[in-house]
């Protein structure tokens, strides 16, 4: 959602129209009903199908890849509104890759799969302990001192 709220903006900007202004509406009304859900029943999909019934004219070539791309992806869109623990953006996802790359860029590469495999694990290891509010240093301080009995 994050991003196509940045595409939207952007034609907002500079390639304004009656619909890109009803999408970007919509996506955010969507937005707040995930932070304040009501009873009754949302239609948000169905209502994105009748916005796109009427695309605008003469769309200039990013228009016509949005349009597709919302096309493409309107049944994930509002994943977010019938799953409680859901997201309406991929930003964790997108921060959990990035010490990968950041460690690929600085690096250069990693040396070994062996050595790539054990940072994956020991990044998995830690960002697992920072999403449960656990003390990193002191849980992996237990798991390098466990004897096995």
């Amino acid at each position: 959602m994050a991003h196509l709220l940045r595409d939207l903006k952007y034609f907002v900007d500079y390639e304004p129209c009656k619909w890109v202004e009803q999408i970007k509406n919509h996506f955010y009304e969507a937005l707040e009903w995930k932070k304040n859900p009501q009873n009754v029943t949302h239609t948000f999909r169905e209502q994105l199908l009748k916005i796109q019934e009427n695309p605008p004219d003469n769309p200039s070539k990013k228009l016509k890849a949005f349009v597709k791309r919302l096309k493409r992806y309107e049944n994930a869109l509002f994943n977010f509104l019938d799953h409680k623990h859901v997201p309406p953006d991929n930003n964790g996802s997108e921060q959990a890759i990035r010490n990968v790359k950041v460690k690929s860029k600085i690096s250069g590469q990693f040396k070994s799969i062996e050595n790539a495999n054990i940072f994956a694990v020991l990044r998995s290891v830690i960002d697992t302990l920072i999403k449960n509010n656990q003390p990193v240093f002191d849980n992996l301080d237990l798991v390098t001192n466990f004897k096995a009995e």
